[in-house]
C-alpha cells in the first residue's frame, strides 16, 4: 500500500511514551551539535519580531532591487499567520512551499510523506523566484490538502519584496536566493493544539489521526530537517 494512502502508525500509551523519549533524545543530540550556533541567533517574541523583520526588510529595500525573505518553521508554529501579516503590512508578494508539491503520482510512487523535501518541486520554485527577481509575476500552484492534487494556479503580482513561507523554506536551494531568513518556533504542546484545531475542524481528521501523525511524520521531519536548518536563520521568532 502506498505511503500517502495509509494511516500514520497508531501510538498506544506505551508506544507514545517510547516515541516521546526518542524525540527527546534526538533533541538532545541536535542541541549538542547545533546549540552553540542557535544560541547566537537573536530571538524575539511576536510583536518585537515583526518590528525587527520590518526594520531589516526596509534596510534591504534601500540596498537591493528585489528582496527575498524566507520564513521557515515546523507545522503549527504560526509561521503562515505571521508571514501573511507581514506580507500584508509590507505590500509584499507571498508564496508557500507546500503548494509546490510534485504531482501526486510521483510522490506516491516514491512512497514519500509530504513532510519530506523530496516531495517538493524545488526546480519550479527556484525558477519562479528567479523570474520574480527579473520583474515577472508568479503563477503559484494551488495544492488541495485533502486530495493532495494541484487545483489550478494563483497569480502573485510582482512586488519589491517576496516572502517564501513553509516548513521547507530553508531548503539549501532556497537559501541561495535569500536576503533574509526568519525561523518561527513554538512549543510542541502549542503546535499540536494548533494542528488539532485546524485539521479536525477544517479537514475532517480525527483527533487520534492528528496526534498519530504529529508524533510520527511531523516531528520526524522537524528533527531530521528543520532543526538542522535552523542555524541558517538571521533571527528566530517565538510564538
Amino acid at each position: 500500500m502506498a505511503t500517502l494512502h495509509k494511516k500514520p502508525p497508531h501510538f498506544s500509551q506505551r508506544r507514545l511514551k517510547i516515541r516521546k523519549r526518542r524525540i527527546k533524545r534526538a533533541e538532545e543530540l541536535l542541541k549538542a551539535r547545533y546549540g552553540a550556533q542557535i544560541k547566537r541567533i537573536p530571538k524575539f517574541r511576536v510583536s518585537e519580531g515583526v518590528k525587527e523583520v520590518k526594520r531589516k526588510v526596509a534596510k534591504l529595500c534601500s540596498e537591493k532591487e528585489a528582496v527575498v525573505v524566507l520564513v521557515c518553521g515546523p507545522q503549527g508554529s504560526g509561521k503562515t499567520k505571521l508571514t501573511s501579516r507581514l506580507a500584508k503590512d509590507l505590500n509584499a508578494g507571498l508564496i508557500h512551499t507546500d503548494t509546490y508539491y510534485k504531482p501526486f503520482e510521483v510522490v506516491d510512487r516514491l512512497t514519500l510523506y509530504f513532510d519530506d523535501p523530496r516531495a517538493v518541486d524545488y526546480e519550479q520554485m527556484v525558477r519562479d523566484i528567479k523570474n520574480w527577481k527579473l520583474g515577472k509575476d508568479i503563477e503559484m500552484p494551488v495544492h488541495d490538502p485533502v486530495s493532495h492534487k494541484q487545483a489550478g494556479t494563483k497569480k502573485i503580482p510582482h512586488r519589491k519584496v517576496l516572502f517564501v513561507e513553509g516548513i521547507m523554506a530553508f531548503h539549501p536551494e532556497l537559501i541561495k536566493l535569500a536576503d533574509l531568513r526568519v525561523y518561527v518556533e513554538a512549543s510542541p504542546s502549542k503546535r499540536l493544539k494548533r494542528r488539532l484545531r485546524r485539521d479536525v475542524r477544517e479537514r475532517g481528521r480525527t483527533v487520534q489521526y492528528v496526534k498519530d501523525r504529529f508524533y510520527s511524520t511531523i516531528e520526524r521531519a522537524r528533527l531530521r530537517f528543520l532543526e538542522r536548518w535552523k542555524p541558517k536563520a538571521d533571527l528566530i521568532i517565538i510564538t
